[in-house]
């Protein structure tokens, strides 16, 4: 590989989709799998232990920037332009002076009008695009965001009404505890003196039947005895 294939990107072989100005629209052709992708990306939605180290957020981070990378390269302009410069310098190393000097020499051999000027101007055609879908997607992931907590704070609620309510229950079933097993404990005294009551009534009852059956059976003898 010469020098000059180190700066020269080729353009896109594949058919792409125009805007009416000419331009492919990063919004026509960024991978929809993103619909799917509806996390919020700003610092008031994302909880702020959260951290591009965090290892919960590695295979959402790689995936989310592979659609950018592709959504990117799909944007590609036909010919050489901002694009195949861009990756000609990253490739070559992005703060290396000698690198642009040589990449825009290199490049301006191949088509003539690519100047700084114009790879300037055609950089914020990508920039524009680029953050027109970071925007649309943050909306998205903000909403959702939104929609998340508001039914996490629903249920949350509920949860603690309910569990406000099994306290409360709980509370009165202890004290109707305490009050059973205070009446437990005074029911000897409750009802030892009727008891004691009935329990004299029937020893008189005896003792009384056993004196007037005496009696009478010591009658019946002497009649017996003495007749």
């Amino acid at each position: 590989m010469g020098l000059k294939d180190l700066f020269i990107v080729k353009p896109n072989n594949g058919e792409v989709e125009k805007t009416n100005s000419g331009q492919q629209s990063f919004n026509n052709k960024f991978p929809q799998g993103v619909n799917r992708i509806k996390t919020a990306m700003t610092s008031h939605t994302i909880p702020q232990s959260i951290t591009p180290n965090d290892p919960s957020c590695e295979p959402h981070l790689s995936k989310i920037m592979g659609m950018y990378e592709k959504g990117f390269y799909n944007m590609n302009q036909d010919g050489y332009d901002f694009y195949e410069f861009y990756k000609a310098v990253v490739a070559n190393g992005i703060d290396n002076q000698l690198v642009y000097n040589m990449g825009l020499t290199m490049a301006s051999s191949v088509d003539k009008s690519v100047t700084k000027q114009s790879l300037l101007e055609q950089s914020q055609y990508y920039i524009t695009e680029i953050n027109k879908v970071h925007s649309h997607y943050e909306s998205e992931g903000n909403t959702k965001s939104q929609e998340i907590v508001k039914i996490k704070n629903q249920e949350e609620s509920t949860l603690r009404s309910e569990i406000d309510n099994i306290k409360s229950e709980i509370i009165r079933l202890n004290n109707l505890k305490t009050q059973k097993e205070g009446e437990l404990t005074s029911i000897d005294s409750k009802y030892t003196p009727e008891i004691t009551e009935i329990s004299c009534k029937i020893m008189a009852n005896n003792m009384a039947k056993e004196s007037i059956v005496g009696s009478l059976s010591k009658v019946v003898d002497g009649i017996k005895k003495y007749l």
